[in-house]
């Protein structure tokens, strides 16, 4: 029961962080991919992730296919390698919002009322 749990958790992980990816791509630069490992090096080319973090998820990309479509040949040591890869997750966080900070100027000042950046629940008025 436990393998099953990590392996799942993995596999949800990575699809999660390929989705995100995928979503980045085609809302920021309307790109389309049908494969995962599309992915990275999309994200790559627009500089969202760097060439480490894209090599990376390249590899992750292959662990997830083996979780996917070799789950009853996976053995224990397959899966505790895998609990290494959550490093991969956080290094793909890292570079997006890395890439967000530089693409992204503030977007949002306060609110009339609000200069102070309170909450207009707290005025006394």
């Amino acid at each position: 029961m436990l393998q099953w749990a990590v392996t799942h958790g993995l596999h949800i992980a990575a699809e999660a962080l390929f989705d995100a990816g995928g979503h980045i791509l085609a809302g920021e630069f309307q790109e389309a991919v049908d494969e995962y490992r599309e992915i990275p090096p999309r994200l790559l080319a627009r500089g969202v992730i760097s060439r480490e973090t894209a090599t990376r998820l390249e590899s992750l990309a292959g662990f997830r296919n083996i979780l996917v479509h070799e789950y009853a040949d996976i053995d224990l040591r397959r899966v505790q390698a895998g609990l290494g890869r959550l490093d991969d997750l956080e290094a793909f966080v890292a570079d997006v919002e890395s890439w967000l900070v530089r693409t992204r100027p503030l977007r949002h000042s306060p609110s009339p009322g609000l200069a102070g950046g309170g909450d207009p629940e707290d005025s006394n008025g």
